[in-house]
């Protein structure tokens, strides 16, 4: 099961309900975005279009204990953002020991690098790129978990703002040496 938390279009949720099409062992369960909501109305269209509407569940806003669960219970993160400056739930993965599948536009995606903890794919990702990201085996999957934990230990995500201000700057360093 993946677990997604964006918003409809900025966060990329369509792109992990196209992604979850072409992956039909999966799960995606999505929280945050307001399961009753005109957007997500579109996406659970999307999804019985698609033909994977059976395995798609909407949360709404999930903080705290509910949301710490929603991470223990899944597989990995999909983080398929066309732009989030920081993509805190990256980190908030990666504290749980959840691998992570983040597109390389989110401020926290050279986290997942850093970590060993998943895979960053192009913000121009195709939904079967995102598919194939997500299908690790178990294996890898349990490298990948303890990987985050182990960065976790070692690295202090505490810092909030400094943490992310150094993964964007780290990310705008990366871009600018690409030709």
């Amino acid at each position: 099961m993946a677990l997604a938390r964006p918003a409809p279009q900025t966060k990329g949720l369509d792109r992990a309900v196209e992604a979850l099409a072409f992956s039909p062992a999966a799960r995606l369960v999505a929280c945050g975005p307001d399961p009753e909501g005109r957007k997500i109305q579109n996406i659970r269209k999307q999804a019985q279009a698609l033909g994977c509407g059976d395995r798609l569940t909407l949360y709404g806003l999930t903080k705290g204990n509910a949301l710490k669960d929603q991470l223990r219970a899944a597989d990995l993160l999909m983080h398929p953002a066309r732009l989030d400056v920081t993509g805190m739930v990256i980190a908030e993965a990666l504290a749980a020991g959840l691998p992570v599948i983040a597109t390389a536009n989110c401020g926290f995606a050279p986290l997942v690098e850093e970590a060993a903890a998943g895979i960053v794919v192009s913000s121009e990702a195709s939904p079967r790129e995102l598919a194939e990201a997500g299908s690790a085996d178990k294996a890898t999957l349990t490298r990948w978990s303890q990987s985050a934990r182990d960065y976790v230990a070692r690295t202090d995500l505490s810092t909030g703002m400094t943490v992310a201000v150094e993964a964007i700057e780290a990310l705008a360093r990366r871009k600018r040496s690409q030709p």
